[in-house]
Order: C-alpha cells, then sequence, then structure tokens
C-alpha cells in the first residue's frame, strides 16, 4: 500500500469512528447527530471518488475513462455539499442558508455539463480533458467559490453558536480554525500532496469534539451552562476579583402543582431567557445553578451598575408577564455582591450573594402579605 492510499484509509476509518460516536452519544441534539453523520458519509464517499480518479488517472478513453470522468464530478459536488451539511445542524439564518444552497446548486448541475462535455473538451464549464488529461476549464472558479462560500457559511454558523453557547471552549474552536486554515493550505501550495479529505475529516472530527464539549457543559432546557460549568468556574477564578447575581424564581413550586411540569419548564426558559439576554451582552456568564435558581458572574465587566441590570431584567420579565394569559409568570428573588480576592474567598462571596437574595425573597412576601 502507498503513503496516498494509507492517508485516505485512515481518513475513512476515523470518519466511521466519529458516526459511530455520533450516532451512540446521548448528549448531543437530534438534529445535530443527523446532521454530522451525513457529513462524514458525504466526506468518505469524497475520499473514496477522489481515490478512485486519482487510481484510473492513466485511464484516457473507453469505459474507465467514463468511470474516471464521474468520479471527478462527484467529488467536485461533494465538497462544498459536505460543508453545507454540517451547518443545517444549528439553528440556521434561512435568508443565507438558501443563497449558499444556490451557489452549491448552480456547482452542481455546471459540474453535470462538465462530466457530460468533458470527453468533447468544451472548456466554459468547470473542468475538461486535453488529450485525455484532466485540466480546468473556465468556469473552475465556480467550484472554488462555492466551497469556500460553504466554508465561510460554516465558520459563521459555527460563530453564532459559539455566541449562544456564552463563548465556551472559545480557545478550542480558534485553534481548529488555524489548523483547517493551515491544513486546507498545504494542497494549494503544494499540488502533489493530496490530503484535501483527511484535513476535512479531522477538521470535522475536532468540531464534533468542540460541539460535544459545550453540549457536555450546557443545560439542555435553558442554554445556560449548567452546574459542571459554574463548578469549573468557580475552581479556575476563585483569585479573581468578580460580580456575583443570583436569582430565584419566587413560588415555582406552585406552578408545578397547579399546572403541571411542561409549563414549570416554560417559566424556567422565559425567565432563563430573559436574565441571559440581559447578562451576557454586558460579559456576564450565566449559569443554571439549580432547580430554578441562576447565577451570572463577571471577572471581565467589575465597573458595570449592577442595580440597572437588575432592574432591566425585572422590566424585561414584566414584558413577558404581560403576554402571558394561561398562568401568571411567576417573580423573581435575587441578590449580589462583588468579591474581591485579597478580603475573602470565594466560597464566602458566593454566600453573601445568596444570602442576599434569600433576603429579597423574603421581603417580597412580606410586602405581598401586607
Amino acid at each position: 500500500m502507498d503513503f496516498y492510499s494509507a492517508i485516505i484509509l485512515i481518513g475513512i476509518l476515523v470518519a466511521l469512528s466519529v458516526i459511530v460516536s455520533i450516532t451512540t452519544n446521548p448528549i448531543i441534539e437530534r438534529r445535530k447527530k443527523i446532521s454530522a453523520s451525513v457529513t462524514f458519509i458525504i466526506l468518505i464517499l469524497s475520499s473514496l471518488c477522489e481515490f478512485g480518479y486519482q487510481k484510473l488517472s492513466g485511464a484516457t478513453e473507453g469505459f474507465l475513462f467514463i468511470v474516471r470522468d464521474i468520479l471527478i464530478m462527484l467529488e467536485h459536488s461533494l465538497a462544498p455539499v459536505a460543508v453545507f451539511v454540517w451547518t443545517l445542524g444549528f439553528k440556521y439564518k434561512k435568508s443565507i442558508c438558501r443563497v449558499v444552497f444556490g451557489i452549491i446548486i448552480f456547482n452542481f448541475l455546471l459540474e453535470i455539463a462538465s462530466c457530460v462535455a468533458a470527453p468533447f473538451e468544451f472548456e466554459w464549464l468547470i473542468y475538461t480533458f486535453k488529450n485525455g488529461v484532466y485540466t480546468h476549464a473556465h468556469l473552475y472558479f465556480i467550484y472554488n467559490l462555492s466551497y469556500f462560500v460553504s466554508i465561510f457559511y460554516l465558520l459563521f454558523e459555527t460563530g453564532r453558536y459559539s455566541e449562544r453557547s456564552q463563548k465556551q471552549e472559545i480557545q478550542f474552536l480558534i485553534a481548529i480554525f488555524f489548523y483547517g486554515v493551515i491544513g486546507l493550505s498545504i494542497h494549494l501550495i503544494w499540488s502533489e500532496i493530496r490530503v484535501d479529505w483527511p484535513v476535512a475529516i479531522i477538521g470535522l472530527t475536532l468540531l464534533y469534539a468542540y460541539m460535544y464539549s459545550v453540549s457536555y457543559k450546557t443545560d439542555s432546557l435553558t442554554g445556560l451552562m449548567n452546574r459542571l460549568s459554574y463548578d469549573v468556574h468557580v475552581k479556575s477564578s476563585e483569585n479573581k476579583a468578580q460580580i456575583i447575581v443570583s436569582f430565584d424564581i419566587n413560588d415555582f413550586k406552585q406552578i408545578n402543582d397547579k399546572y403541571g411540569h411542561a409549563v414549570g419548564d416554560e417559566v424556567i426558559k422565559i425567565i432563563s431567557g430573559v436574565v441571559k439576554s440581559t447578562f451576557t451582552k454586558n460579559n456576564f456568564l450565566c449559569y443554571r445553578f439549580g432547580g430554578d435558581e441562576f447565577i451570572c458572574i463577571t471577572t471581565k465587566n467589575l465597573d458595570c451598575d449592577v442595580e440597572a441590570l437588575i432592574k432591566e431584567c425585572l422590566e424585561k420579565l414584566e414584558i413577558e408577564r404581560n403576554k402571558i394569559s394561561e398562568y401568571k409568570l411567576p417573580e423573581v428573588a435575587y441578590g449580589y455582591t462583588k468579591f474581591n480576592p485579597e478580603i475573602e474567598i470565594l466560597e464566602t462571596a458566593l454566600d453573601k450573594a445568596d444570602q442576599n437574595m434569600y433576603e429579597n425573597k423574603k421581603a417580597s412576601k412580606q410586602t405581598k402579605a401586607e
């Protein structure tokens, strides 16, 4: 077995292993499972197509030449499709998605036309053959355009996913980006080195690892970071000054008892969504600490007006409350503190924020009773 064949084989084995991991992973959402699995299947097919037409490079006529022509067409067509399919696992922007899909379809149609016209050495398509030798035709830039547009669209949607996930594991994501740029540049610089598909397989494997890590640290109901993420933060930031804000839903048990857990989940999603939208834009990280308790922490925006942010959050909740007629959206109790590592330990500050929150809850109940 030559080195090129070994590289292709290793890439395919990696892709198959990842497919097994994806399909048996209980954490990844079903939509992401489907798009990621189909992407790796396409990558396997693309690798086989490239391998096939490289092995048939000496075929200049007859049946093997036709097979070679078809394999080139399929490999060119599948390249942008593989990247595009991955993005369908995200909550994508439909308007941009339609544009990218249109470019990919246009490339696919030109690829089919190139496949049919290639034996006639017609140069106004994607590729052709001259004396049996594969050659880029005048419209080859359409293939490059569709491929790079799909890659940039993947980067765009991955960035939006990272933003929704409060930029968790952002350093890992940046490292994957640079790996992809360097890896895919190898073939552009040294055309005789064909590692595009193994690089793509490994790159998307790393991207899958990133998505798995983010999913593992994210609360599935609210989209906030979960208790594991919170514990990691506490251990890694105990020597950093920070602001800690605690929220707790008042009388949440009554909602569950009266309306059921489905409404209870809806209440948690509405309130956590308002908390997240208010605080993440001000460089806070938001966690679901317990069933109906949320904690927002910042180490970057220490000069912010916490009272103003809490007030903004409560006003947004009141707007949401007025939209609901089936039940009354419960109020929330809150408390906060500013942690200075030079005068206390972090656990003490966390307890202070919690205690202030319970004092606010107690005051709210007393006000209602009066």
